[in-house]
């Protein structure tokens, strides 16, 4: 069988999820696919889960890790075992229409495409509602035509889609020819992979369809990868801007890496949970990180330069030290700006559901 899509998902303690996930990718109706299941050392009964599917499908490949290495080592592993013509990443927590791998697929090879990237919801696992990301894919920041690259929106690149590697399927010959891997981070590893590709690529496409139920805030979670990584996403913004530097785009792609970079600075410190994290993260950004963009003169910061309520807020942690009051400011600020809308709202929430064959 010739192997069209090399799906590979990394495990970590997902048991309560994982059927579902693994039931959405091996029922998809593209068929000639092969599924690589890295189980990364998990603690619960997650690796029992796989050895069952793979004794009910011989498309399921099983590896397992001795240790936790993290998810981008698991995923470069994975990769050098892939055989499909395509690649794309998935999360053991998430869910994916059944329908999904067809459609990205179908895209690729109709545009030629070196990345084709598609639509996504979030599923809040604590308050069970899907939530609308009007973040997910911005239509508005689309050149218009059916395929295209970063010199067609360089203000954008960035900004037209999320750092996320679930939404998105990769020529896996484009990956190999430009050595694309996943750095050795535990967090934001995604976004250093997916935005070097999206300015290495000469063939981007969108599928406007929401295929992917991103799961968020998950019930059993003890604890936030964020917080115990925190370092992570500073490296992350260091990675990504010294590739733009030594490839010489940093000028080309100021504008879309700056504002990705502040809202990125933004999201993380109002995402940590414990105040001694929030704190150093504040003082990251007000003394290194958001002093270092002011003081680019590439194209001068006001205020039609940012997403208006990142700006807002880029300027109070710019010009004021930490303190306690002025993080609850922020805060307040952050939720009342970007507070998710429930599905239930609007009316798209059975449209979904149907959507997805659950």
């Amino acid at each position: 069988m010739d192997i069209k899509v090399s799906v590979i998902l990394t495990v970590y303690n997902t048991e309560k999820y994982l059927s579902e996930c693994l039931d959405s990718i091996l029922l998809q109706s593209l068929k000639e696919i092969e599924l690589i299941c890295i189980d990364d050392a998990s603690q619960d009964n997650s690796l029992d889960v796989l050895k069952k599917y793979q004794k009910k499908d011989d498309r399921l490949q099983l590896y397992t890790m001795q240790e936790n290495k993290g998810v981008s080592y698991c995923r470069n592993y994975g990769l050098k075992t892939a055989k499909g013509k395509y690649v794309i990443f998935l999360d053991s927590d998430d869910n994916f229409k059944l329908s999904m791998l067809q459609e990205l697929y179908e895209n690729a090879e109709k545009y030629n495409s070196d990345v084709v990237v598609c639509n996504s919801v979030k599923y809040d696992d604590l308050l069970d509602e899907h939530l609308y990301m009007k973040d997910s894919l911005r239509k508005d920041y689309l050149p218009q035509k059916k395929v295209f690259q970063y010199k067609d929106m360089p203000n954008h690149i960035f900004n037209f889609c999320k750092g996320w590697a679930w939404d998105k399927l990769y020529l896996r010959d484009f990956i190999i020819d430009n050595q694309l891997q996943f750095p050795d981070l535990r967090h934001t590893e995604d976004a250093v992979f997916v935005y070097k590709s999206l300015v290495l690529a000469r063939r981007i496409s969108v599928l406007d369809s929401i295929l992917v139920v991103h799961r968020i805030r998950r019930k059993d979670s003890v604890s936030s990868s964020h917080d115990a990584n925190v370092y992570d996403f500073k490296k992350a913004i260091g990675l990504l801007e010294d590739f733009l530097v030594q490839s010489n785009y940093y000028c080309e792609l100021a504008k879309s890496f700056e504002n990705w970079a502040v809202n990125l600075g933004i999201w993380f410190l109002n995402t940590l949970k414990t105040n001694e994290n929030r704190k150093v993260i504040y003082q990251y950004l007000h003394e290194e990180l958001f002093q270092k963009i002011d003081s680019q003169e590439i194209l001068g910061k006001k205020a039609d330069f940012f997403q208006p309520s990142d700006y807002r807020l880029y300027r109070w942690i710019l010009s004021t030290p930490y303190s306690e009051k002025q993080l609850k400011k922020i805060r307040g600020y952050y939720l009342a700006t970007r507070g998710l809308k429930s599905l239930k709202e609007n009316g798209l929430l059975y449209w979904i559901k149907r959507s997805l064959n659950r």
